[in-house]
């Protein structure tokens, strides 16, 4: 519960942070006031390219006469996978020469190309997009073109965009360059700290595995590297910027990082709510559903990214509601750790449902519904830590549990023969090192057969919790561990403790089991039920067996018996003489 707490604290610390210093990289600067006059829907016009390409050249000469569009806020041009040009009047109203820098931020557009053009004539010429390399192109990492606007001159940007994904007219803006380091510096301190929560917890998962060799675990981190590696790259910050750039796969390799993430998103839950225990019907269908998002990644692989990415967000969609089932059942089933998972399947349905009324009632707001994912995702992860750590604790709670029933005597609730053979070997391993004399005692019941033949079994269980309770109320230092042997038998190990030690237990758990007063109809020596023990008390060494000291209790309990019984026999020094030295007493 403090690990929880601690953590809680640290990421919403952290989540503080992003919030307070969030840069909004879609934001049109609508004006520059003395330098450079923009604005989005009054600058910006576009044309589709119809199947035969255009050239810039073809452009440049019928502009006047082409049937250009101007952006709506309420009809963005959404997620498509033609080609569209661009076109940005730009002037200089300032006294002096003007610095600005254009970018189109819509960082997973497959192809693009753009021209700076004055007076009708290409004066430079860009090449950007996931189709093209990073290697020596300053333009390709960030869509930037650093312009100097002369005095009163008028410019126009050109651009042929291949999105094949999401594009708005609010993707482009034109602002100084003071402006452009202001936004990207907040970008990237937001984007740092994201990816660092995100590979923490993902790091966490992965050591879990290691120690743990749980796969739920290694699944988890996979899934958290594969979503954050393909949510970087809305920021112009993928794993073509960091890792590896291959220009003719860079769209694939993003899809993969989705695709993958949304596959894993299902395996998940599969793993962490125990789907097959819980309900096999759903088990079998989510498995049906994970089989079925690897067969459409083969079929979607080489279609446009966006067209892609559309139909793998419905196909998440569709299994929201039975994703909810699942963590619902788990709950019922005493899962307490599904809540978090629950929590975090509601404010990932809720963002989508955001999306979708926005996307149909009000596409202006779009950008700001995006803009909303990092924290949706943030959410989701953090409340999966807390699902993962709530898991590691009631696992270990149960592996506790589970560990203490097996050394458990079901019937009278003291330690078993299992327990025994630990506590035995404990108590010598300890006297071995001390040097201090150890003293094992075997004791049954008198005639506990004629007991239940009498009496029934229901009558002989009473009378063998009863006589537990009252052996291990005999006991007086913490150190001394009664068990049940098996049976009517059970046994008390005593460390450091001699012969007269000894000799005192069995003489006060003798006592004890005469104060009960339990009644015995058919034992011949008393009228109540009696004990015999066997006694042993011997140093440790090295050569000493476990065995050998519980034989030879057993014989002195034999011993006890043959003398009469309700009695204890002490041990004698030649039944250990083979491999012990017995002592007197400490």
């Amino acid at each position: 519960m403090r690990l929880r707490r601690t953590f809680l604290r640290l990421l919403i610390c952290i989540s503080t942070a992003l919030l307070a210093i969030e840069a909004p990289a879609n934001t049109i600067a609508t004006a520059l006031p003395g330098k450079v006059i923009f604005d989005v829907y009054d600058n910006l016009r576009y044309i589709q390219e119809p199947k035969e390409p255009w050239s810039v050249r073809y452009i440049l000469d019928n502009e006047h006469t082409l049937d250009w569009r101007s952006p709506d806020a309420t009809s963005p041009i959404g997620r498509t996978s033609d080609i569209y040009w661009f076109a940005l009047d730009i002037r200089n109203t300032d006294e002096q020469p003007s610095h600005a820098v254009a970018r189109l931020t819509q960082f997973r557009t497959h192809s693009l190309q753009a021209y700076l053009v004055s007076n009708g004539e290409v004066i430079h010429e860009y090449q950007g997009g996931l189709s093209t390399p990073l290697k020596g192109n300053f333009f390709a990492t960030h869509n930037a073109i650093h312009i100097t606007l002369e005095k009163d001159k008028r410019y126009q940007l050109l651009y042929r965009v291949d999105a094949q994904e999401y594009l708005f007219a609010k993707h482009f803006e034109l602002k100084t360059p003071e402006q452009v380091n202001e936004d990207l510096f907040g970008v990237h301190i937001k984007i740092g700290a994201f990816c660092g929560i995100m590979l923490f917890i993902a790091l966490c998962n992965l050591l879990a595995f290691v120690t743990l060799k749980d796969y739920l675990y290694l699944i988890t981190s996979a899934w958290i590297f594969t979503m954050t590696a393909h949510f970087m790259s809305y920021f112009a910050s993928s794993i073509r910027h960091w890792v590896v750039d291959i220009p003719e796969l860079n769209s694939e390799i993003l899809f993969f990082l989705y695709h993958s993430s949304a596959i894993l998103s299902v395996i998940y839950p599969v793993l962490l709510l125990n789907t097959r225990k819980n309900s096999p019907k759903l088990h079998t269908f989510l498995l049906s559903a994970i089989a079925a998002l690897i067969a459409l990644y083969f079929y979607l692989y080489d279609k446009p990214l966006g067209l892609s990415t559309s139909i793998v967000e419905i196909a998440t969609i569709i299994m929201l509601p039975f994703l909810f089932a699942a963590s619902f059942i788990a709950w019922k089933k005493k899962q307490a750790y599904s809540i978090y998972y629950m929590v975090a399947l509601s404010i990932l349905s809720s963002y989508f449902l955001a999306f979708i009324t926005i996307a149909a009632l009000l596409p202006e707001y779009i950008s700001t519904v995006t803009s909303m994912l990092l924290y949706v995702i943030l959410s989701e992860m953090i409340l999966i830590s807390f699902a993962q750590i709530d898991r590691i604790r009631t696992l270990a709670k149960q592996a506790k549990s589970a560990s203490a029933r097996s050394l458990t005597d079901q019937l009278t609730g003291i330690p078993n023969r299992r327990a025994f053979d630990l506590q035995l070997k404990d108590a010598m391993t300890q006297c071995c090192e001390s040097g201090e004399p150890l003293s094992c005692l075997i004791m049954d019941i008198d005639y506990f057969k004629k007991y239940n033949d009498s009496l029934g079994h229901v009558a002989g269980d009473e009378c063998l919790i009863k006589v537990a309770r009252a052996i291990t109320t005999s006991l007086s230092r913490s150190e001394d561990t009664v068990a049940r042997y098996g049976g009517e038998e059970f046994t008390i190990v005593l460390p450091g403790a001699g012969a007269e030690s000894a000799q005192r237990v069995a003489s006060s758990v003798l006592e004890t089991i005469h104060k009960l007063t339990i009644p015995h109809p058919q034992s011949p020596i008393a009228a109540h039920v009696t004990l015999s023990i066997g006694v042993v008390t011997t140093l440790v060494t090295d050569t000493t067996l476990a065995s050998t000291v519980v034989e030879t209790a057993d014989q002195q309990l034999y011993t006890a018996k043959h003398n009469g019984r309700d009695r204890y026999e002490p041990s004698r020094t030649s039944a250990l003489d083979r491999s012990n030295k017995l002592c007197a007493d400490s």
